[in-house]
């Protein structure tokens, strides 16, 4: 899909409180990533089939920020840091880009900002 040019975005659709962790968007960026489920042993999980949809983790991370913007038809105002745009942003204290690929789940936000208002952690 995302080759032919379609808006993909991602989400959970996971409400069970027994799989209440499945919400975390780290954790989709993983699995979209590794292509293993992290419930079922990470590294050593079976790969969902078929291996060659692994995806990068910048299309991912599109997929949970700017791409749900667009199909909210709301990028003009949120999903990306621009000048006139809602200051919406998390910190981070390690580089998705960087980090093992298997520890992506473990992710806690040092700092959450919503409409420039830091509400949760701190950004110092």
């Amino acid at each position: 899909m995302m080759d032919s040019g379609a808006n993909v975005t991602f989400s959970s659709d996971e409400v069970t409180l027994q799989l209440l962790d499945r919400w975390n968007p780290f954790l989709g960026i993983e699995v979209g990533h590794t292509r293993q489920d992290v419930t079922r042993g990470g590294r050593i999980a079976a790969v969902f089939p078929p291996l060659s949809e692994r995806l990068p983790i910048e299309d991912l991370i599109q997929g949970y920020t700017i791409n749900g913007a667009r199909a909210l038809r709301l990028d003009d105002q949120i999903g990306s840091i621009e000048a006139g745009k809602s200051a919406d942003f998390m910190v981070l204290d390690e580089d998705l880009f960087a980090m093992d690929p298997y520890e992506i789940h473990n992710i806690v936000s040092k700092a959450v900002v919503m409409r420039g208002a830091c509400i949760k952690g701190n950004l110092s």
